[in-house]
């Protein structure tokens, strides 16, 4: 905060604690909040469930709308901060707005690599169990019916470790169907870990087994997540390859 100069901006994240902890020890330039309560700077409100339409006020008061390709209340939270920190780097409202309706994600962030016969396929550089609750939580809203099959890679050094393994089946609780394909540099017990998933946990060690077994079980209608920080042996795109020629 310290290297922040005096004519910045500070642009906080109202709803997180953590933030207010380190803000309270010292704050030298101008601060704005952002959330999706009210009572702040900058606040979001979704217009459909899935979050793909959003209203935006700043101050209480409407700025605008927009329709775009994102999902969920991250990334919803996202589109708020980056529209403040716009505004606040002196972007036209109303260009900045332009800007995130035509805004079309990033790669391996929820990237829809493949749609074929119904079957929704995204790759997502998952690495935290809170990344991967928010992502599935999201697209569970934007498909309700759907069903959600869902294949992790534990890759990051915190993942394999275990540090996260109280977190994880509740990160996976939207998915119907989940898969894990386990190394052999993993510190704990996979099954275990999903356990809680009450059946809708497999773990694998091959990708060859894995790639084969949802192959077996997807079908037209169906959304499926590929999440892992790492390369998954080229599992997504092996498994988009094979759903065209089957």
């Amino acid at each position: 905060m310290r290297t922040i100069p005096g004519r910045g901006v500070v642009i906080c994240n109202g709803q997180d604690a953590n933030l207010d902890s380190v803000i309270d020890q010292g704050c030298w330039s101008e601060l704005q909040h952002f959330s999706m309560l009210e009572d702040t700077d900058w606040q979001v409100e979704l217009l459909t469930p899935d979050g793909r339409e959003l209203k935006f006020f700043q101050r209480g008061n409407p700025v605008g709308s927009i329709e775009w390709s994102q999902c969920g209340n991250h990334n919803a939270m996202n589109a708020l901060a980056a529209l403040a920190a716009s505004v606040a780097a002196g972007v036209d409202l109303q260009q900045a707005l332009q800007g995130l309706s035509t805004f079309s994600g990033v790669k391996r962030r929820m990237e829809l690599i493949s749609d074929f016969n119904d079957i929704l396929v995204y790759d997502d550089f998952a690495h935290h169990p809170t990344a991967i609750r928010l992502t599935l939580e999201g697209l569970r809203r934007n498909a309700t019916t759907a069903r959600l099959l869902v294949a992790l890679e534990p890759r990051s050094n915190t993942m394999r470790a275990g540090v996260h393994i109280a977190e994880l089946a509740p990160a996976l609780a939207a998915a119907d169907q989940v898969w894990m394909l386990a190394g052999g540099d993993i510190e704990w017990e996979p099954m275990e870990a999903l356990r809680p998933l009450d059946g809708r946990g497999r773990v694998v060690t091959r990708s060859e087994d894995l790639l084969q077994q949802m192959l077996d079980q997807v079908q037209s209608g169906d959304r499926v997540v590929f999440m892992s920080n790492g390369g998954f042996d080229a599992v997504p795109q092996r498994f988009c390859e094979s759903l065209r020629s089957r």
